[in-house]
């Protein structure tokens, strides 16, 4: 889960807790491919937090529950997901079995693409993902939520548009608010690879096409080299 070169903080708290406000890491900032010290925690039952360095809304793994034993020693490992960040997490006690805890969320940003001049709110189940609306062609950070079926949906300009979707545990994903041939608003989606190019010389580049009066679309480069072909309206190149 740390392909992007950063470090992660270490959470332990009840299970009860719920936001990590006023808590304090119980590891901080384990660098990609390192190793932290251990740590001294009493036994009992706790929930196990993973955020990106310093920042505590950077969720990258959790598990609700998990018990520590007297004098256990137990060495945690994030597993990397499809996510640039997202993590499962292998847990290898000193004497026993290792246990995985797979990874139960999915990164998802929002763009409002259907409209020059309205803001819109995007949510989650009816509940909206962030206080802040997003603006007219506007794109929203990533928001860390749980995998699975969600209704996923956008308000904007007293109208109300959603849809059913699987949310898979480990991606990275982009959903857009955008207008179909007829006008009408429609809610399209993408899985995003944000993993860098393995070539040290070039950048990784693909065309969105949010456009739908303006048909198919391709992407070019130095007055003609082709880099997309002809896209669709509301889908994505490779």
């Amino acid at each position: 889960g740390l392909q992007t070169g950063d470090g992660v903080d270490v959470y332990i708290t009840t299970t009860s807790t719920t936001s990590l406000d006023n808590q304090s890491a119980a590891i901080s900032n384990v660098t990609e491919s390192g190793t932290s010290s251990f740590s001294k925690v009493s036994k009992g039952t706790y929930s196990l937090w993973i955020t990106g360095n310093g920042d505590t809304s950077d969720l990258r793994a959790y598990v609700a529950s998990i018990t520590l034993s007297d004098q256990g020693i137990d060495t945690f490992v994030l597993i990397p997901t499809n996510s640039t960040t997202l993590a499962s997490v292998l847990r290898l006690p000193q004497k026993g079995t290792s246990t995985t805890y797979a990874c139960t969320l999915t990164r998802v940003r929002f763009v409002n693409a259907a409209s020059a001049s309205a803001s819109a709110q995007a949510t989650l189940d009816g509940t909206a993902v962030s206080s802040a609306a997003i603006g007219a062609y506007g794109v929203s950070s990533y928001s860390q939520v749980t995998a699975g079926s969600r209704l996923v949906g956008f308000t904007i300009s007293g109208s109300t548009v959603s849809s059913q979707m699987t949310l898979v545990a480990g991606d990275d994903m982009t959903v857009a608010l955008a207008l179909d041939s007829s006008g009408a608003y429609t809610v399209v989606s993408f899985v995003d690879n944000n993993f860098p190019s393995t070539s040290s010389t070039k950048s990784k580049i693909r065309l969105v096409n949010l456009a739908a009066t303006a048909g198919s679309a391709q992407l070019t480069y130095n007055g003609g080299s082709l880099l997309a072909d002809y896209t669709a309206a509301n889908s994505a190149s490779s």
